[in-house]
């Protein structure tokens, strides 16, 4: 039995003949194939395959190459006896110009055994080459440049058979949509959220890229085999051969896709193909940039609380030994107040944070506040007996007050501070403060200034904003009231005793706080008012006993301010009004109620700090339109491949071996074509491989060397 190998080429199945009924073949040279002496045994049989291009035969043209729909081939003859001398274009007429016939108005695309030429019939060289000359344009075929015929409808693929043509870029494009929508999902999820903790060092920018990477990977694909389906529609117009290379090298890369626009002259299919090509290489990047990694403070655990005073009320009967222990408490905080910096506030009793950062929410306590009048204008200076409210030259012997106050000066001394309480306050009673509870005035005297102040303190309250922020704490007032209304409120019968009883006494209001107000009074104020008194009263420095006290701060801090700052004298006030204003703070961290409640505290929360997921969502818009427009140009090359008749062969590289018909080749290569098309094409022999050719064998292809015939 005899075997025969067979394969399948271009929509032709080509069977190998047994070695023995071979015939003589003869070598061309000229035209690098090898052909047999005869007609091909009719074992040579059409095979109509997928993708075979019988439907589409290609055409030279005037204006370059142009696929003919609608064409069948006859396939009674495959190969004409062709010899080294090109056989005269006259004669070819009716195999090599399938235009419309003139006869039928059909279209014949095969060739017409009968009018092969014979041996004995082929031209010299030399008259075949004049004929070549003249009747070149009479070769081209009549196939208008606006020609679009549609396709008979059983040439029409169905829709199922489409899609199934297309069903891995279908799939590879449903890739891309699924690892865009993971990514979107991924990033909602993670948004403001912390940032996630994955075993083996796995983190988000990770898994961002890979999403990433996934979608560009895929949606790449649909585009290239895209424009590889869309460079046979191109040349359904007259198109150089130049153009195919353009289209192959477009579906392989950014720099071919930035030249495919030239070629076509802004395509939209081009031009939204080279935007998917070109930007696919920033997407990585550019995802991975939607997601920044702030820090923002979370709580933790509640922090230590802050004490406040919500009231300073002790009862009419008290042990014996109460007001003295609550006095030695008050003068260690008076002398603290005056010894601290005036230039600083006296701190707050700073409460405890576990982290470096703790938060409480603005609240509202009760203090011990001062306020400070200028009373210089009402002084009194008394010169040898003689007064006069007007300073006049001289030292003057005493300064006085409409109150009684009253600073006696000696003839040798360049400064003075006299501090004198009990008197009536010089104030208006709408400016005195309801909950004033003591006063005393200043009378001071320096090298080149003279000046009086009344001093007062009282009950107020006050809002703060209490924080730690780099383990550094802040306390920083908001509001202070003085508002005072009498209430009803539940206070301790005695300091010895736990029950409750109903007091009627006058207490701060806040305005912010509707309800909220904190009494005072009963003989709370009793062993504060002594301290205060003895104090802030003497004179400083000719009582050598006042030595440490008020007076001698006063004149101490004075005197800083004039000799280190030259200072005016509103200096001077503002340096008098520190102290006394750290004395007032000093004193409201001593008052502490005896009887605490859980309104006595408020409870922050410490905060660490932590690193969270922040997205950027614009930057996710590059992304989403590649997958769109890489899906646009799939779709489109779908939809006319299909409205075409074409069909689906995309990035396959058997129809391009096919796709120009032998014959027309034949022109190209004997420089039988129009002028026009071998200008264009005229790389075709310097840009491919030379004198190689691809030759078949008995087992198949090899790339071999062309070889000329003795003599040639």
């Amino acid at each position: 039995m005899q075997s025969e190998d067979s394969g399948v080429v271009g929509g032709f199945q080509l069977r190998r003949k047994p070695v023995a009924q071979q015939s003589e073949e003869h070598y061309n040279a000229s035209h690098s194939e090898r052909v047999p002496n005869s007609i091909p045994s009719p074992e040579l049989e059409p095979y109509q395959s997928p993708t075979d291009f019988s439907q589409n035969p290609w055409r030279i043209n005037e204006g370059g190459y142009q696929s003919v729909p609608g064409a069948e081939h006859d396939t009674n003859v495959y190969h004409s006896d062709t010899r080294d001398i090109p056989p005269h274009p006259a004669s070819m007429e009716g195999s090599i110009n399938r235009g419309l016939s003139p006869n039928d108005g059909t279209q014949n695309f095969g060739r017409d055994h009968a009018n092969l030429p014979s041996k004995a019939s082929t031209p010299s060289s030399g008259s075949s080459t004049a004929g070549a000359s003249d009747d070149r344009r009479d070769l081209t075929p009549k196939i208008s440049e606006k020609q679009d015929p549609k396709p008979d409808g059983d040439l029409l693929l169905s829709w199922n058979a489409t899609f199934l043509a297309w069903w891995q870029e279908l799939i590879w494009c449903a890739i891309s949509l699924i690892s865009v929508c993971a990514l979107y999902i991924l990033l909602r999820h993670y948004d403001n959220r912390k940032l996630p903790d994955w075993p083996s060092g796995l983190t988000l920018n990770t898994v961002i890229a890979l999403l990433a990477t996934v979608a560009r990977s895929a949606f790449v694909i649909p585009v290239s085999e895209g424009l590889s389906q869309l460079k046979w529609l191109w040349y359904r117009k007259q198109r150089t051969l130049k153009d195919f290379q353009d289209f192959d090298a477009a579906s392989r890369g950014p720099w071919g896709s930035l030249q495919l626009v030239k070629t076509t002259k802004g395509w939209p299919l081009s031009v939204i193909s080279m935007v998917v090509l070109v930007t696919a290489m920033l997407t990585s990047a550019l995802t991975q940039s939607s997601v920044t990694y702030p820090e923002r403070q979370v709580a933790i655990l509640p922090s230590s609380p802050v004490a406040r005073l919500v009231r300073f009320w002790n009862p009419m009967t008290v042990s014996w030994y109460s007001p003295y222990i609550k006095g030695a408490t008050y003068d260690a905080s008076i002398q603290a107040g005056l010894s601290h910096d005036s230039n600083t506030l006296y701190p707050f009793d700073q409460p405890g944070c576990p982290t470096t950062e703790c938060r409480w929410r603005v609240f509202s306590t009760l203090a011990i506040c001062t306020k400070m009048w200028n009373m210089t204008d009402q002084l009194t200076y008394n010169y040898n007996g003689n007064s006069s409210r007007f300073v006049n030259t001289g030292t003057p012997r005493s300064l006085s007050l409409p109150n009684g106050a009253l600073a006696n000066f000696a003839p040798s001394l360049t400064g003075l501070v006299s501090l004198n309480n009990g008197q009536t306050s010089l104030l208006p009673a709408a400016e005195v403060p309801q909950s004033a509870f003591f006063n005393f005035t200043v009378i001071f005297t320096t090298t080149k200034t003279t000046g009086a102040m009344e001093v007062m303190f009282y009950m107020c309250a006050q809002r703060y904003n209490v924080s730690v922020q780099n383990n550094v704490f802040s306390r920083t007032l908001i509001h202070s009231s003085a508002e005072v209304e009498e209430g009803t409120f539940l206070m301790p019968e005695s300091t010895t005793s736990k029950e409750q009883v109903e007091v009627t006494t006058e207490a701060v209001t806040v305005p912010q706080e509707p309800g909220v107000a904190f009494p005072y009074g009963g003989t709370a104020l009793t062993p504060l008012i002594e301290s205060l008194s003895s104090a802030m009263n003497g004179t400083y420095p000719t009582t050598e006993n006042e030595r440490g006290r008020a007076p001698s701060r006063y004149l101490n801090v004075l005197d800083v301010v004039r000799r280190e700052r030259n200072g005016t004298e509103k200096q001077l006030f503002e340096a008098v009004g520190n102290v006394t204003n750290n004395v007032a703070r000093s004193l409201t961290n001593s008052l502490r109620d005896s009887l605490t409640t859980e309104q006595a505290y408020i409870t922050g929360q410490a905060y660490v700090s932590e690193t969270y997921v922040k997205v950027r969502w614009w930057w996710m818009t590059l992304i989403s339109c590649q997958v769109v427009l890489s899906t646009v140009v799939l779709v489109a090359a779908l939809i006319q491949a299909r409205m075409a008749g074409l069909n689906v062969v995309k990035s396959s590289t058997f129809p391009a071996f096919f796709a120009i018909d032998s014959s027309e080749k034949k022109m190209l290569e004997t420089r039988m074509a129009p002028m026009d098309v071998q200008e264009q094409d005229r790389y075709l022999g310097t840009k491919g491989l030379g004198q190689w050719r691809l030759r078949m064998q008995d087992n198949g292809w090899v790339l071999l060397r062309d070889q000329k015939e003795p003599g040639c």
